[in-house]
């Protein structure tokens, strides 16, 4: 049996049935990401975002076209084999690819994705600046808390007093690590977009650091976890110091000392107490978008999963024009 001429194997059953079925394919492709592209949680996922998209519906309408008229070319002789199948593989990445970010941005809708970014920017651009201020002023107190502390346990005479002054110094110092180290974290923070969230969940776009939006969110969680009981460790040994009187025999020659001390100890203590109030609930948002990000990154993974055995079929054409029938 004689191998079949092009224009055979193209007016074929075969070959009629798998283009039309791609071209089917191409077409619900198309419906969806038309239905996707025009909701609101796919609007909100950012434009760098929507516009890689939007280029990869064009890409394929391309193809789409050009496969076409590859076959009414080599129907006419104008195309051989080879050429005719190089324009069809094209056509099968451009519709694969749609196909794998309309998995993606279903994910995102169904995840209300969007929503969450958009919480996120809120986090890290209003309370994660305001919470940076605040840590960085705490920071300084407690410094220069350190120096006074160290001061007054060498001059004061009592040994109790020395004790519970050496407590409060041990607690300033542990709570003076974390503090200092989250508001590093949250100078990061406030760099951190939707478009960086978004980025972590669909994986890096443009270059974008994958995971720098989970590491900065779920790593200020942590620390915020850390410092809520240091903090109140240090509250608690400060109050200590501070119940002693200044006319105590404890305290003996160093009044002078032991009122420096003090003052900044009540001032670092109270800046404590509002640290701890304004992170408490910080630390509870963060903790709940890396959650809801990690969440959101699986359930894209497992969306485009599920879409590869959907893609299959078209290494059937490819092999119909390879084999020549």
């Amino acid at each position: 049996m004689s191998e079949q001429t092009l224009q055979e194997l193209i007016e074929s059953d075969a070959f009629q049935e798998k283009a039309a079925g791609t071209d089917d394919d191409a077409e619900a492709a198309g419906a969806a990401y038309r239905n996707l592209v025009s909701s609101a949680e796919v609007k909100g996922l950012g434009a760098e975002t929507v516009a890689g998209y939007k280029a990869d519906f064009a890409r394929l309408q391309r193809a789409a076209e050009a496969f076409n008229a590859a076959v009414a070319k080599a129907m006419g002789g104008g195309l051989d084999r080879e050429k005719l199948l190089a324009v069809y593989e094209h056509y099968e990445i451009c519709l694969t690819a749609l196909q794998a970010q309309n998995e993606r941005f279903d994910a995102l809708a169904a995840l209300r994705i969007a929503t969450l970014c958009k919480a996120v920017a809120t986090l890290t651009t209003e309370a994660m600046p305001n919470a940076k201020k605040r840590l960085l002023e705490l920071e300084g107190q407690l410094e220069k808390l350190a120096v006074d502390l160290k001061k007054a346990e060498k001059d004061v005479s009592g040994a109790r007093l020395q004790r519970d002054i050496n407590t409060a110094l041990s607690a300033a110092t542990l709570l003076a690590g974390p503090t200092g180290a989250l508001a590093k974290v949250l100078v990061a923070g406030a760099g951190i977009t939707a478009q960086l969230a978004t980025d972590y969940v669909l994986g890096p776009s443009r270059g974008s650091p994958d995971g720098v939006a989970n590491t900065v969110i779920g790593g200020s969680a942590d620390l915020v976890d850390k410092l809520g009981p240091l903090g109140k460790k240090f509250v608690s040994a400060g109050s200590a110091v501070l119940s002693y009187k200044s006319d105590s025999d404890e305290i003996g020659q160093a009044k002078a000392v032991f009122e420096a001390a003090r003052k900044k100890l009540a001032a670092a203590q109270r800046g404590t107490e509002d640290m701890l109030a304004l992170l408490e609930p910080l630390g509870k948002k963060a903790r709940t978008f890396a959650t809801g990000l990690d969440k959101a990154r699986a359930g894209v993974k497992d969306a485009l999963q599920r879409g590869v055995d959907a893609r299959n079929e078209y290494a059937d054409m490819k092999k119909l024009l390879k084999a020549g029938g």
